[in-house]
């Protein structure tokens, strides 16, 4: 059977009542699609089976119960011609629901950390910005800094753990900061000043000694100890996303869009560097989503935020995540973040029927 050129992305809808398939259809080996008319069967493994033609569209939205949460598989049928795909949703639970509903509670992270770090807006009475931190479970929840003299807790952001849990580091209104918890004189320490570097773009290494950032001006992903001093630029081509492989502590992740990409379909090219050498070891083409990412379970997979995809880069297979009944619309980019081992994600959601947010945390399965 002939190939298809397929993808499905998955848009619940708010409030969980249904879900919204959108179908990207290119190309079938044989066929073009101006003036076609094709029909599209999905399988559901509950919900038994939906079938629609589609006329002259290589691109249309559907909705669907959501008694069926797993698509199994479907067919393209155009004439007596047949093409079948397959893709797979997972069903992502238990919840958990951490640290309450607040009016501002954003930029979760939690990507090789001891400890969840997040931001909160209005610790105090004038709505000033902290960092907070807490257990995976949700206990022990501290403001790290409030009430510490000398700390200005005023428009903290993007507040990143060490993986050993010694240091942290924030955007603190355009410069990059820096606190030792075990060897500090109670002052943060002046990093790098972030006009030069893109806001929120950074990382710690996977042993923690340095922080990968990307160049707001294009020059590319550069890396420097966690004290600031030595910097070193155009390490590896600029590239608008980035993330460190785990296991592999002097390998960067870089993505761009690529030039494969529709108004449809927006797909990312991966090249991985070595910090080392200045080459790439490896390069993946036309991946299903381009934007936010993470490398996880070892540098064998990658997690995006929109659509919410776990990509097998071994296998060259897309499985999109399913969180039920959550109004998975309202949360936005840059809102979420996921374990290195990619068995945990949390995300903030917002809800429009009270105004607030919610910080949650679910378990994935992984296979």
């Amino acid at each position: 059977m002939a190939d298809v050129n397929f993808s499905l992305n998955v848009f619940p809808n708010i409030g969980g009542t249904a879900t919204e398939f959108k179908f990207n259809v290119k190309e079938i080996s044989g066929y073009g699609f101006d003036a076609l008319n094709y029909t599209v069967k999905i399988d559901f493994d509950q919900d038994g089976t939906y079938e629609t033609e589609l006329k002259n569209s290589a691109s249309v939205n559907h909705v669907f119960s959501n008694n069926g949460k797993k698509i199994i598989n479907g067919i393209i049928k155009i004439g007596n011609s047949e093409f079948s795909f397959s893709n797979t949703i997972f069903i992502v639970e238990p919840q958990l629901l951490l640290a309450g509903q607040q009016r501002f509670i954003y930029e979760p992270q939690i990507y090789n950390t001891p400890k969840i770090i997040f931001t909160w807006g209005g610790d105090d009475a004038n709505g000033n910005h902290a960092l907070h931190m807490m257990d995976y479970d949700g206990s022990n929840r501290t403001c790290i800094f409030c009430g510490v003299e000398g700390i200005d807790i005023a428009e903290m952001h993007c507040g990143l753990l060490s993986p050993d849990g010694r240091k942290l580091i924030w955007d603190s209104t355009g410069d990059i900061v820096g606190y030792d918890f075990f060897n500090s004189n109670g002052d943060a320490y002046f990093i790098y000043d972030s006009k030069y570097y893109e806001h929120g773009k950074i990382f710690w290494s996977l042993s923690g000694d340095k922080l990968f950032m990307i160049d707001n001006d294009s020059e590319g992903v550069f890396y420097l100890p966690n004290n600031g001093s030595g910097m070193k630029r155009n390490v590896v081509d600029y590239g608008e996303f980035i993330s460190p492989v785990p296991d592999q502590d002097l390998q960067i992740a870089v993505l761009t869009e690529s030039p494969e990409s529709t108004q449809d379909s927006i797909k990312g090219d991966l090249k991985i560097f070595s910090i080392a050498s200045s080459s790439v070891v490896k390069e993946y083409k036309n991946l299903p989503a381009f934007g936010s990412f993470r490398v996880i379970n070892g540098g064998r997979k990658l997690f995006f935020e929109k659509p919410m995809i776990i990509y097998d880069l071994e296998k060259n297979k897309a499985n999109y995540l399913w969180f039920d009944e959550i109004p998975f619309a309202q949360h936005s980019e840059g809102d979420s973040d996921i374990t290195i081992e990619g068995d945990k994600i949390i995300f903030s959601v917002f809800h429009n029927d009270y105004d607030k947010r919610n910080l949650y945390m679910f378990n994935i399965p992984i296979n």
